[in-house]
């Protein structure tokens, strides 16, 4: 296996349980078959050159070489884990400031979940596991539910759709996203969790002084093709709807008739056929 360079950058001032960083260099060991660890104390000319290097705030942090990228099962382990910066990869242990030589407690993150109870797609059923990942990158969350049906609700998504229609494309898109719900609102807070903010800051559209991550592609304003009420108030009902046209649940119903598109040669698809 290739020789990956790691090295484990604390702070002898800090005594607390979380600055013990056995457990995770042990973790590391039997991930990385190459793994040459290294110990690193902030007060050393090192340990200073390696901290503004890495761009990190706190401590313990470990600095993972780019070697690991040479060993494919490696670095697959840890790419969900570590954050990119420069040459190197950046996992955060502990929450010790260095500069300050104190402990930094959790902040209080509150979030606004701003949903659709008329909603029922995958994506509006499934935001509980995007809770789930957010309480364990930031437990000091505080989550509350906004239903579009309330004013509030309402100001909130005229906002991100302000918001959005000003914000350049997300990396990966060519062009702006549709707004949609459900729609995750951070309060400015969620800086101070460096891990999880690094790993949605891609996706975020700025709203004033919050954070906005759409989470789906509901759009509360469009007609619900199946409920039998006119829900954009523009006269037609249903299927009755332009909006509605192309939705599955208004196509007229051909008896015995079927499209297939396959590739051609496709073994998987000539199976199907």
């Amino acid at each position: 296996p290739p020789t990956v360079p790691i090295t484990v950058l604390s702070d002898a001032r800090c005594e607390r349980r979380e600055c013990d960083t056995k457990r995770q260099v042990a973790g590391l060991k039997s991930r990385i078959a190459g793994a040459k660890i290294t110990e690193v104390d902030y007060d050393s000319e090192r340990g200073r050159e390696l901290f503004e290097k890495s761009g990190v705030k706190m401590l313990p942090a470990i600095l993972i070489g780019r070697e690991i990228q040479r060993d494919p099962d490696a670095y697959r382990s840890i790419a969900r884990q570590a954050k990119r910066q420069g040459d190197m990869f950046v996992q955060l242990v502990g929450r010790f400031d260095p500069t300050k030589g104190e402990w930094i407690p959790r902040p209080e993150v509150p979030i606004q979940m701003l949903v659709d109870e008329r909603c029922k797609s995958r994506e509006c059923q499934s935001s509980g596991r995007f809770v789930g990942f957010v309480k364990r990158g930031a437990p000091g969350a505080k989550i509350s539910n906004v239903d579009y049906s309330t004013p509030e609700g309402v100001q909130l998504w005229k906002q991100f759709v302000a918001a959005a229609a000003d914000a350049p494309p997300a990396k990966g898109r060519r062009g702006p996203q549709a707004p949609g719900l459900p729609i995750a609102f951070f309060g400015a807070s969620i800086e101070q969790e460096a891990e999880i903010f690094g790993r949605l800051s891609k996706r975020f559209t700025k709203v004033g002084d919050l954070y906005a991550f759409q989470l789906g592609p509901w759009d509360p304003t469009a007609e619900i093709c199946d409920n039998e009420q006119d829900d954009d108030n523009n006269g037609q009902v249903d299927c009755a709807d332009a909006h509605c046209a192309d939705q599955i649940v208004c196509r007229e119903e051909q008896p015995r008739k079927l499209s297939a598109f396959v590739m051609s040669q496709c073994p998987y698809g000539v199976q199907v056929l």
